[in-house]
């Protein structure tokens, strides 16, 4: 699906140089809303108000940097942080070239939500805060995706709001690719980001790299992506009747405890179920690992004494995919 962005984001096109092509130059971003009773804004990482978008290749090595290339990557993404949790419903990206030769069906790109839960490397070294699980998917035939001169976003709507919690990564994979078939990303020029190691490349090991970490170039390429993540904030939690991520979760007396929460959750598909809990400052005050439950309701006793008042977040998770709801505790 492609979506034309009609506020205007960006203007001018220049030509190709050895190393990049100059593809516009930034302008803020308005916010996006469905109507008005929803929260529904997008997210982006802040050095592309200001940023030289950019599509960089690697003459020597014939692909690209952001996107395919030859030297085995397999995926991209954009680390992204909150204020508060939400769910996502689209991803924006913003492909600046392709090469669609195969003509095949199967020649696809996996546009991705992704947990921060996977191994990866940065400059620091070894890290457990990479692009893990996999919270959605859309894929898109590469002859779908538009690189046109004029700014039109390539967009990935998800069938339901996942929850995404306050810390996640969005990007692509296009290890589906036909041979034939090649895809760049938009992204800033070199040293305009405003937080370091924020962009992720996944290797042919199938480990995931910090683009600083992966040292391109004669710096550390520190760059942002041109991907938008389209977010509801007040989807913290879904209705009752409604399943997100093969869970329901809803609470039997209430989500105001004065010592005991009495949690119930449906599996609505098999897996290994587990739960934590969050402080509204991010710190995990409680798990527990239920293993593998099949199909069925199953409730829990959450104890809550000693805790300070204020606002938790109880996750549900099944094989790590997370649904999420607000709890006070007074």
């Amino acid at each position: 699906m492609k979506k034309t962005l009609l506020f205007g984001l960006f203007a001018g096109v220049a030509t190709m140089g050895m190393a990049q092509k100059n593809v516009g130059t930034a302008r803020l971003l308005e916010p996006m809303r469905n109507d008005g009773s929803r929260a529904i804004d997008t997210v982006y990482m802040s050095s592309l108000d200001t940023g030289s978008p950019a599509v960089y290749g690697v003459v020597d090595n014939g692909g690209y940097i952001l996107g395919t290339n030859t030297y085995g990557d397999k995926a991209k993404a954009q680390q992204f942080l909150l204020d508060g949790p939400a769910g996502a419903t689209e991803i924006l990206f913003w492909f600046g070239a392709k090469a669609a030769n195969s003509g095949s069906p199967t020649s696809v790109v996996n546009c991705n939500l992704y947990a921060l839960d996977g191994p990866g490397e940065t400059t620091s070294g070894a890290s457990n805060f990479a692009p893990g699980t996999v919270l959605a998917t859309v894929p898109l035939n590469i002859a779908d995706i538009d690189t046109s001169s004029t700014l039109v976003f390539t967009s990935a709507l998800f069938p339901n709001t996942v929850y995404v919690g306050t810390e996640f990564a969005a990007g692509f994979d296009f290890s589906t690719l036909a041979t034939e078939d090649s895809i760049a990303l938009v992204s800033t020029t070199d040293g305009e980001v405003q937080f370091g190691e924020f962009t992720w490349e996944k290797w042919s090991d199938d480990d995931w790299y910090t683009l600083p970490a992966a040292g391109w170039g004669s710096g550390a390429f520190d760059v942002d992506c041109f991907i938008f993540v389209v977010i509801d904030d007040e989807a913290v939690g879904v209705g009752e009747n409604t399943s997100m991520n093969n869970s329901r979760l809803s609470f039997l007396n209430g989500n105001i405890s004065n010592g005991t929460v009495l949690l119930s959750y449906d599996v609505v598909e098999a897996g290994r179920m587990s739960l934590v809990v969050h402080n509204s400052n991010g710190q995990v005050v409680a798990e527990e690992a239920f293993g593998a439950q099949g199909v069925g309701n199953y409730n829990y006793t959450l104890s809550t004494e000693g805790w300070a008042a204020g606002n938790y977040y109880v996750t549900i998770k099944n094989n790590g995919r997370p649904l999420t709801k607000k709890m006070s505790v007074r």
